[in-house]
């Protein structure tokens, strides 16, 4: 009984030392290398980074729909617009 008992305890951390490093190799899947000659990392970001401000699609009714400014304006409880 006692030998199964350290064979089962031995079996357990060889799976979770398996678990471990196959955890280790999946992250390392989408690391870039990055070479030692080069000095300067900003040519790294330049296809992650957007080129510039994006118009907006569409107006948007969840804003500006009451002006602050504006006081003639109410408010009601029928007129609320849900937004993600």
């Amino acid at each position: 009984m006692r030998s199964s008992e350290k064979c089962f305890e031995c079996l357990r951390l060889v799976i979770v030392l398996f678990l471990l490093l196959l955890a280790k190799a999946s992250m390392g899947g989408c690391i870039r290398p990055i070479n030692k000659g080069t000095k300067s990392f900003g040519h790294l970001f330049d296809t992650q980074l957007p080129r510039g401000p994006v118009p907006p699609s569409g107006p948007s009714p969840c804003h500006n729909k009451l002006d602050p400014y504006d006081y003639r304006k109410v408010s009601y409880s029928d007129g609320y617009i849900i937004c993600p």
